[in-house]
């Protein structure tokens, strides 16, 4: 043993003092750690308690908007209701007189390719295209 340590009785002091200061600083190393991670934790569910909040202030307007919703989905279907019974059979079913008609008026000879009616900005127009066998049965309609 070296002849110093024999002297002094003390001389593990100044180790276990060096260690007990690392262990020390090691602690509140861990302490402060710890408060920076609990004070992210705070900010996450007071965020999450104000975003909680405000979805439950807004419930009320949620509501309000279904219910005006439906209102216009019943609103849309009384509407519908009503142009269904208020349009008149002549309209319902003027495709099918217009096609009679040029049915019966149709010479021999003739036939047609295609037939567009209520084309245009008026209603009451049409478009007919077909063929025939010689152009004088065309002139001739």
């Amino acid at each position: 043993m070296p002849r110093e340590e024999l002297e002094s009785q003390y001389w593990w002091v100044l180790d276990v003092s060096v260690g007990v200061a690392a262990l020390v600083a090691a602690y509140l190393g861990v302490l402060y750690y710890f408060g920076t991670v609990q004070a992210q934790i705070d900010d996450v569910d007071a965020k999450t308690a104000s975003l909680e909040a405000s979805t439950k202030a807004l419930q009320p307007d949620l509501e309000r908007f279904k219910m005006l919703n439906r209102d216009i989905d019943q609103l849309v279907s009384k509407l519908d209701s009503l142009k269904k019974i208020t349009v008149s059979k002549i309209s319902r079913y003027k495709p099918v007189i217009v096609v009679e008609h040029f049915q019966n008026l149709r010479p021999d000879g003739v036939w047609f390719k295609s037939l567009k009616v209520g084309t245009g900005a008026a209603k009451d127009e049409f478009e007919l295209r077909g063929q025939a066998f010689d152009n004088l049965l065309v002139a001739s309609s």
